[in-house]
């Protein structure tokens, strides 16, 4: 599913394009939240920016406008989509610093324009589902990027999922259901009690690794042989991909 979000201050103009992505996209599997301002999309995503895969976004708003509500989007860590859908093109170039798909002005005549740039965005959200995993518990939801673990421990029932930027998850799972979930070659446990991003190793022994990060792992006997062979098939890869 598809998460959209449209900012659009005129109910009229809303519904012409909430009725237009219905229309041309029904085959699509989407779900569409609108927002009224952008104070309104600031704060419902304030705990989560990436809860939404593509913002369609209005320029001329309230105090906070479109490219200043993005902006701040941007900043705290939205990865997604930004299609500006305005009715002026004053801001074209200013645009340019939240690195949106597209900048579109509204008119009939540049529906298809509007469609064909909404279909390539949610395309490229499901082409990259598989490069995701979802934690979290029955109060919040979090979408990571798999490139993005580090490495993950368990610790009694609770598993700890490290990231690049040094933050940490914890939920209730077992080490093999995450490894599972992950279902990624980059992927493999190192011992009873961790998984590791194999493309994350700066340097590997007999009997521990050393992550990126400097933090050090034991390798469990029965894991040593299955590990190398995995690492050095991403060693291979990287080489022949470079």
């Amino acid at each position: 599913m598809v998460k959209i979000g449209i900012c659009e201050d005129n109910q009229e103009i809303m519904n012409y394009y909430m009725e237009l992505i219905n229309v041309n996209l029904k085959h699509k599997s989407i779900n569409l939240e609108t927002f009224t301002s952008g104070e309104e999309v600031l704060f419902k995503l304030e705990n989560n920016y990436n809860h939404l895969d593509i913002i369609i976004m209005d320029i001329e708003l309230g105090e906070i406008n479109g490219l200043e509500t993005t902006k701040v989007m941007r900043q705290n860590g939205f990865k997604g989509a930004i299609i500006y859908l305005t009715s002026i093109k004053d801001y074209v170039f200013d645009s340019f610093e939240n690195k949106p798909l597209n900048y579109i002005l509204k008119s009939k005549e540049t529906d298809d324009k509007f469609i064909e740039t909404l279909k390539y965005a949610i395309d490229k959200v499901e082409e990259a589902v598989d490069d995701f995993i979802i934690i979290g518990t029955k109060k919040w939801k979090k979408r990571i990027l798999k490139k993005d673990i580090m490495y993950i421990e368990s610790i009694i029932r609770v598993v700890k999922i490290t990231v690049k930027n040094g933050e940490k998850y914890e939920i209730y799972k077992k080490l093999s259901e995450i490894l599972e979930e992950i279902n990624d070659k980059r992927f493999a446990r190192v011992n009873k009690s961790y998984i590791i991003n194999l493309e994350e190793i700066k340097a590997i022994n007999q009997s521990s690794i050393i992550m990126n990060d400097e933090y050090e792992i034991t390798i469990g006997r029965k894991y040593i042989k299955e590990v190398k062979e995995k690492f050095s098939d991403i060693l291979n890869k990287k080489f022949f991909d470079n």
